[in-house]
């Protein structure tokens, strides 16, 4: 049969889950400035142009549930030929929860400014920028879950919302959904 030790321990584990029926956690919008700048600048090399981007400043203030990121951009051409601006993109956060991580996807970019090009040649750098963005969210976390107690270990496997409110990541964590 069960030793005192195992059935303690599962009184324990228990009163855990049980306290974890409508846990909440917040990740300020300044957590994620640190998380997001420390992954960059970031560059590609892609159809003869070096592109950059550097710098991100992290938005929580849309009413939607959405992150966004407003990033200086570099373009270098051959031949030395250089233009800077910056960027400005939305993308809904993705919980993943065998990483414990939070990514950006599917970033969409809302504005484009690069100093110096048409506005012929502004739609194609889009384009580059779009696709860099979304292979630089895909692959890096914008914050990961810390694993650094039974309660978080836990936690990362009953997300159940995110939303943003009050430039803050407002995380929903529940044992049992209603």
């Amino acid at each position: 049969m069960f030793s005192r030790k195992a059935l303690c321990f599962l009184c324990l584990l228990s009163i855990h889950f049980c306290c974890m029926a409508g846990y909440s956690m917040e990740i300020s919008e300044q957590e994620l400035q640190n998380k997001i700048s420390a992954m960059m600048p970031k560059e590609m090399n892609k159809w003869f142009l070096k592109t950059t981007l550097s710098n991100p400043i992290v938005d929580l203030s849309q009413s939607v549930n959405e992150l966004c990121v407003i990033s200086d951009v570099d373009i270098v051409a051959p031949g030395g030929l250089a233009n800077s601006g910056d960027v400005r993109l939305c993308g809904t956060l993705i919980y993943e929860k065998n990483a414990g991580a939070f990514f950006l996807r599917s970033p969409k970019i809302l504005d484009i400014r690069i100093a110096g090009i048409s506005s012929e040649n502004l739609s194609k750098m889009k384009g580059l920028v779009q696709i860099f963005a979304e292979k630089i969210f895909s692959a890096h976390p914008v914050y990961v879950l810390k694993s650094d107690s039974i309660k978080s270990s836990i936690a990362k496997s009953f997300l159940r919302t995110v939303e943003v409110k009050e430039k803050k990541l407002i995380l929903l964590f529940e044992l049992f959904s209603s």
